[in-house]
């Protein structure tokens, strides 16, 4: 297949602004001091520099291949003006073709779901995706990227049986606790949980969950909230949430999640009840997409080695029918 230059002389001139990605700043195709007018170089060209560069970050290479993908498809929609092939994708794959191209969009999802993603990774990614989105709807009123967040090192310890969530996440939040109150990393083992907390194949009672994590922590108090009792929104939820997290208090959440739930949003599994921990938030304040990040012992279900990984709060809000906090 041959590939074209992606831009003429007019594509240059059109696209001669300041693209701006993350933290760092891509000037539009310019000449060099040691080119001629001949040989300027494509946005292409650049891409790839800023690729193998040192600073390089998943966000700014996902932002550029939007803005490559953007202006191929201003010069034309068939294949042959598609990626070329030996472009490289943020992951470092060579060889990525036409039908193999992910939207800015698929790779935030793909970002944030993979276990080296960061609160300020994914706040970052949500402020691209909100100015590519203001430049393609000729939205000149855009508020400035801002955003804030915490996360808790809440440990992920997989579940041993595949009813073993509730002594599983139990472990998990003794394990933060007694570290950061108590400077110990111990925490007893989940099969000594399941007889202090009478964890049957049916599951566990979050009662029990909180009855021996208030005696053991009696400076941190677990009480349950309810939906539409204590929160009748998303909005009511991510408040109480970020008050746990800003306390350094992991919240305990039991998640119902649907089939239809888990097709529309980022939980990978569907559940008829599981617990895990809420460890932390970000609020994009300039986007709205506010999400919560969470350990979570279901690796069958999940699939992510770190245990951890974020959901937008009215996801996580329609899945959690009680959380304790």
């Amino acid at each position: 297949m041959k590939h074209r230059h992606l831009f003429t002389t007019t594509i240059l001139a059109v696209f001669s602004f300041s693209f701006v990605f993350g933290t760092t700043a891509f000037a539009a195709p310019q000449k060099t001091t040691s080119y001629d007018a001949t040989e300027y170089k494509t946005l292409s060209q650049q891409y790839l520099e800023y690729v193998n560069s040192e600073y390089a970050t998943p966000a700014g290479i996902a932002s550029m291949q939007e803005t490559l993908y953007e202006v191929e498809t201003t010069v034309g929609n068939d294949a042959e003006t598609r990626l070329p092939s030996d472009l490289i994708d943020f992951e470092g794959t060579v060889g990525r073709n036409a039908t193999e191209y992910k939207t800015l969009r698929q790779q935030y999802v793909e970002y944030k779901n993979s276990d080296y993603a960061t609160p300020e990774g994914i706040a970052d990614f949500q402020a691209t995706l909100a100015e590519v989105e203001a430049v393609l709807n000729a939205d000149t009123t855009a508020e400035p990227r801002s955003t804030t967040g915490k996360t808790l090192d809440v440990p992920y310890f997989e579940q041993e049986e595949s009813y073993y969530c509730g002594p599983a996440t139990v472990k998990q939040t003794y394990s933060f606790l007694n570290e950061f109150l108590n400077g110990s990393t111990y925490s007893p083992p989940q099969s000594n949980l399941r007889y202090i907390l009478d964890t049957t194949e049916d599951g566990t009672d979050q009662n029990n969950i909180e009855t021996y994590l208030n005696s053991s922590f009696p400076s941190i108090s677990y009480s349950m909230l309810w939906r539409n009792g204590a929160y009748t929104n998303a909005t009511q939820m991510f408040n109480l949430i970020k008050t746990d997290i800003n306390n350094n208090k992991p919240s305990i959440a039991h998640v119902i999640i649907s089939a239809k739930l888990e097709a529309d949003s980022e939980w990978n599994y569907t559940t008829g009840g599981h617990y895990l921990n809420f460890r932390g938030y970000v609020e994009a304040v300039s986007t709205g997409v506010d999400m919560v990040l969470i350990t979570d012992p279901n690796f069958d279900g999940h699939g992510y080695s770190s245990g951890r990984y974020g959901v937008i709060k009215e996801a996580v809000y329609a899945a959690t029918d009680r959380f304790s906090s």
